[in-house]
């Protein structure tokens, strides 16, 4: 249970945004101390430490929410049901891998893997459905 949490956690990139976050909790202290020493208030590093403080559970929660990338922003999507999320198998099931899944030999790995079974077990992957033979992807 807990490795699957830490799974999800690691999926939509919340540890990643965690560590982001406190690096630049740390730059902005930084220049606070800085700046403080060139005629701020004491009470304005206080203040800013707590401020940034509150921020960190909204940044987890938008980094669990939304898959904010240097590409693209969007809601974070469900893990795909039949999709592999990890492993040897992951790289044939992106968008952008059709002519993987197109070549010869792909139907020969999806059977001798067992991905075949599972699929007609939990469902079909985003990009393959059965047909007459056994299946097809796209």
């Amino acid at each position: 249970m807990i490795s699957g949490f830490l799974r999800e956690l690691k999926r939509r990139r919340v540890l990643r945004t965690a560590l982001l976050y406190v690096v630049g909790l740390w730059i902005a202290l930084q220049a606070a101390e800085v700046l403080s020493e060139a005629g701020l208030p004491p009470s304005a590093m206080r203040n800013l430490l707590i401020i940034l403080s509150f921020g960190l559970p909204l940044a987890l929660i938008i980094g669990w929410f939304f898959d904010i990338t240097m590409e693209s922003a969007g809601k974070t999507g469900p893990l795909g049901e039949g999709v592999p999320t990890e492993g040897r198998f992951f790289a044939l099931f992106r968008s952008d891998a059709g002519v993987l899944r197109q070549h010869p030999r792909f139907r020969k790995l999806v059977v001798e893997s067992g991905l075949l079974d599972y699929w007609r077990k939990w469902g079909w992957s985003d990009y393959c459905e059965p047909d007459e033979e056994s299946f097809r992807c796209g």
